[in-house]
């Protein structure tokens, strides 16, 4: 912390004394800017310009300065009114001003002579192009929020309809992949406050709920996947937000029902030509929301409420010959046969929004969500019912924001978070060793017994604070914020503790006739490995998992948004942003590797850096070429730095060799080729056996540490865009974006002998040394380049559309999300092949949507998506393949993806206000094959759900929504 300290005041000193120079924040808010002229088209000084929200009588009135310009930020989401009084000239309103999240919306008013009121509608004529907006970004307006058809009403699958977003199917589950970068290099943020698992690096609640917070209660959704402003940090891929609902002075509310079954469904084609059953399933969601005013023009409130209640049953399959030994020699009977999951998830959010006075807006919101998955760890057909887990997951996160408002032209936002996430993960199977049998390619395996990360009980508490301090002088605004996140996770994770065994051959055939010659004594050579993770000494396998440790990750910014003249913006700005991770449970003179830490050779020095070099410059323009404001030319560039999530951490701060070591067999180690029931330096332990721990001093065991320089990852970020207004209320965008990205985290064996002429340096005949040595660098690197192309209609005449496509090449040496297990490269002597299309790469994406408004209160809302397949490599990745070094990703995988979803409503009213809403909604509406395929190896992903095999066929749903 004092390092921390240090760090921090000298650049802190520096940006509050800009404090006196202004800043704003626009992550849960819009601004309303402009400029008043006279009738000759000369600027109007000193004129009075109020804006006022239609809904909730929310005001604030500014003044012109001497270019007639005026800007009001920080406004909360709504209708607004604009109303502009100057001495000697007539009132002009300017009525049904809609806003969108994160907009900054240009005005030109011109004022008439004398004192005629003139009133003029916005909503006629809204402008396509924000030539205000120097980044790429999209917004999801809430009538694409209440219309369009989101598979399982997951609001986070809104992302994937805007440019530049994709989903890729890897060993650790489905990521959002933005801008070509990893999973785990995102922000999102729901309020504007963090929502992310400082654990694993995704979403909060992970990629197994239906959803963790309600549909019903998300009002817009942004994405920024280029160009993001020094006001957003912690992520070198892009950045998420969605933004919560709030009570009106109008009383109004919700109830809905959707239910799907097999009988609503088709089946997968490739199913059908397999000749299997239709799976049997059946889903509900169902819940509500309400809102209005506890007092009229001063506090609101807003709850939702959302149940998702899913069931299915779906084989699996099994050779023969493993379903009768598992059966008769290891008590595990049915190991093939219907696999019963289900998806249980309940989500409440309150809200509350109180205007104190009128300079003070505060909000307060809750949000709750709660979740099961029984045998939602895996879905892969050939894995057997013992090899999955039961998945639960609970989370609570409150925030409260401060908007206040010093003067018309000062300003300040503060906004506080505490969300607690519990995630504890369970095994109700039979005691068997986590067990591979499959080939070495992957393209085949079977897997049983309880995946070696099971049991994992999980929790971890953030404590957000944020402050942004606005002020408005002449036409710059100069944005400082200052938000600093604090998060405690405590785990326990006895990873391997029950053992991992792989087992591999050219065939399959060829697995699993060495899976017998193991267990029947006779050699170990389809042994490819064997872990185990073994307390040292006294301790028992729960001391030596068991950790709980504290990260502080600071950010720091200055950004001065100039508006130059009306058609030209220049956004400058800098950021800081460091994490500050925790120490090793012992200190490293206490550690096995101790003996090593003046060999230069030896990758580390026992610690874990702190990351405190996160300086970023940014800098944009948008430029409006004439005076029609119909065409925006933006620029940009970035430096951008990603966080590291605490599971890359975890092992290097206690698998040092004194707490906890890795036992590692494989075939080569054995004796003779032979099994050596318990185990012990030369042998392998018989199976389905374990080593024993009791007492335990390991021989050569395998550690995990940090290399000493380690950095985290960093992106530069280049784009280049014309956006043009082709016809009323429609908008054409052509953009180019490049995102170079070094320090990527690689992790890399050190003490494989290969490194070292055949003898690993740190191994010592005895058993003293150390063996693996999992190195946690930051050498990895990629580089991604997109062109997208988009067609965007905003809603006028009972309709609006958007269609866009991306062409983009990404390329990578290292596509590990976080999973510090698995080597991926081929050679530890040469990464040089490693480099080529990244498993993100998708060269094609398309994506389409629409909401028809048609006559008798009739409402077609369609999407239509397209992803082209994802690479793999001719050889398996990792040092245990067999076979010579060749270039990566050569070839690609079947997983080629497109659907068409279609909702169709029609409300039936009974008064104005009140009305019930019958709903057809169909996904995969022409059963594509949707071949699930991920990049292999698959063996060790712990974390997301791994599914392969059958895409999701045509279902449908119907639903009922009764509205007042």
């Amino acid at each position: 912390m004092n390092k921390m300290l240090r760090v921090l005041c000298p650049f802190a000193a520096v940006l509050f004394l800009s404090i006196g120079i202004f800043a704003q924040s626009q992550t849960t808010t819009t601004q309303i800017q402009g400029t008043v002229l006279d009738p000759n088209g000369a600027v109007v000084a000193g004129a009075d310009v109020t804006v006022k929200n239609t809904q909730t009588g929310f005001e604030r009135t500014v003044s012109t300065n001497s270019d007639g310009f005026f800007s009001a930020p920080l406004l909360p989401l709504g209708t607004y009114r604009v109303t502009v009084k100057a001495q000697g000239f007539g009132e002009t309103n300017l009525e049904n001003i809609e806003t969108n999240l994160g907009q900054t919306l240009s005005l030109k008013v011109e004022l008439k002579l004398g004192g005629t009121v003139e009133t003029v509608d916005v909503s006629a004529e809204p402008e396509s192009v924000d030539i205000a907006r120097t980044e790429l970004s999209t917004q999801i307006n809430e009538r694409s929020v209440e219309n369009l058809p989101i598979n399982r009403r997951d609001f986070s699958r809104f992302a994937l309809l805007t440019p530049g977003v994709s989903i890729v199917q890897g060993p650790d589950g489905d990521e959002i992949s933005i801008n070509g970068q990893k999973g785990i290099q995102n922000n999102i943020t729901i309020d504007g406050a963090d929502a992310n698992n400082p654990f694993f690096g995704e979403q909060r609640g992970g990629q197994r709920p239906a959803f963790t917070i309600s549909l019903e209660s998300v009002k817009e959704f942004q994405v920024i996947p280029v160009g993001a402003s020094a006001e957003f940090g912690r992520s070198s891929g892009g950045f998420i937000n969605a933004v919560t609902k709030s009570g009106t002075n109008t009383y109004s509310g919700a109830a809905f029902l959707f239910f799907r079954n097999q009988s609503l469904s088709s089946q997968n084609p490739d199913a059908v030509d397999a000749g299997l059953p239709t799976e049997d399933f059946r889903n509900y969601q169902f819940g509500g929301n309400v809102g209005g005013p506890i007092k009229r023009d001063k506090a609101f409130f807003f709850v939702a409420y959302e149940r998702n209640d899913g069931t299915s049953s779906k084989p699996n399959f099994i050779d023969q010959r493993l379903v009768d030994v598992f059966a008769t020699r290891f008590n595990s009977p049915g190991e093939e046969g219907i696999i019963d999951r289900t998806n249980i998830a309940d989500v409440l959010l309150g809200k509350v929004d109180v205007q104190v006075n009128n300079n003070n807006l505060l909000t307060l919101r809750h949000n709750y969500s709660r979740a099961e998955q029984v045998n939602g760890t895996f879905d892969v057909p050939t894995w057997g019912t013992s090899a999955n887990g039961r998945e639960t997951s609970n989370s609570n996160s409150f925030i409260g924001q401060l908007v206040t408002n010093f003067s018309s032209s000062l300003l300040n936002e503060f906004r506080f978070q505490w969300a607690k996430e519990n995630r504890p993960r369970f095994y109700d199977g039979p005691e068997l060793p986590d067990t591979t049998i499959g080939t070495f390619d992957g393209s085949i395996s079977y897997r049983f017994g309880r995946p070696f990360f099971l049991p994992t009980p999980s929790n971890d508490v953030r404590l957000q604070f944020t402050d942004n301090f606005t002020a408005i002088r002449g036409n710059h605004s100069i944005k400082f914020g200052v938000d600093i996140n604090r998060t405690r996770v405590a785990q326990t994770f006895i990873g391997f503790a029950g053992g991992r065994y792989i087992f591999a051959a050219p065939t399959i055939d060829g697995a699993i006739d060495g899976f017998f010659d193991y267990i029947n004594g006779v050699n170990a050579n389809a042994l490819q490995l064997y872990l185990q993770f073994a307390p040292i000494g006294d301790r028992t396998v729960e001391e030596a998992g068991t950790q709980s440790y504290v990260t502080v990750e600071p950010g720091l910014y200055i950004q001065d948004t100039w508006q130059a003249r009306r058609n030209l913006t220049l956004n400058f700005g800098f950021r800081w942003e460091g994490q500050f991770q925790p120490d090793p449970i012992n200190d490293p003179s206490e550690t096995r590797y101790s003996q090593f830490l003046n060999d230069p050779r030896f990758p580390s020095d026992g610690t874990i850096p702190d990351f405190t070099d996160g300086y970023s410059p940014r800098l944009a323009l948008s430029w409006s070429p004439g005076d029609d404001g119909k065409t925006a030319i933006r620029l940009g560039a970035g430096l951008y730095y990603a966080r590291i999530p605490g599971l890359v951490v975890a092992g290097p701060r206690n698998t040092d060799g004194a707490i906890a070591g890795n036992i590692f067999f494989a075939n080569f180690l054995c004796q003779g080729g032979k099994i050596i029931v318990g185990g012990g330096p030369g042998g392998c332990p018989a199976y389905p056996g374990i080593v024993p721990t009791a007492g335990f001093s390991p021989f050569n065991p395998g550690i995990a540490v940090f290399e000493r320089n380690f950095k985290n990852p960093r992106t530069i970020q280049y784009s280049a865009s014309v956006e043009r207004e082709i016809l009323a209320n429609t908008s054409v965008l052509v953009a180019y974006n490049i995102a170079k990205t070094d320090r990527l985290t690689r992790f890399v064996n050190r003490g494989n002998p290969a490194l070292y002429g055949g003898t690993s340096p740190f191994a010592r005949p005895d058993g003293s040394g150390v063996g693996e040595i999992r190195s946690t660098e930051s050498s990895a690197k990629s580089f991604y380049q997109g062109l997208t192309l988009t067609l965007n209609k905003r809603f006028s005449n009972r309709y609006q559309f958007q269609v866009n496509y991306l062409l983009s090449v990404d390329k990578s040496d290292d596509d590990n999300e976080r999973d510090p297990f698995t080597f991926r490269y081929a050679d530890v002597n040469n990464f040089e092949p490693e480099y080529n299309y990244s498993d993100r790469d998708q060269r094609h994406r398309f994506n389409a949507f629409a909401t028809f408004l048609l006559p008798y209160d009739i409402n077609i809302s369609p999407i239509v998506q397209f992803r082209s397949a994802q690479p793999r490599s001719l050889r398996p990745i990792g040092e245990s393949g067999p076979g010579s070094t060749v270039r990566r990703n050569t070839e690609r995988l079947d997983n080629e993806f497109f659907t068409f979803d279609f909702r169709a409503s029609k409300a039936f009213k009974f008064t104005e206000r009140m009305q019930l809403e019958a709903i057809f909604e169909a996904f995969n509406l022409t059963n594509s094959r949707n071949q699930r395929s991920v990049p292999r190896p698959l063996t060790f992903n712990f974390d997301g759900t791994v599914s392969a095999g059958f895409g999701e066929p045509r279902q449908a749903q119907l639903g009922l929504r009764f509205k007042f």
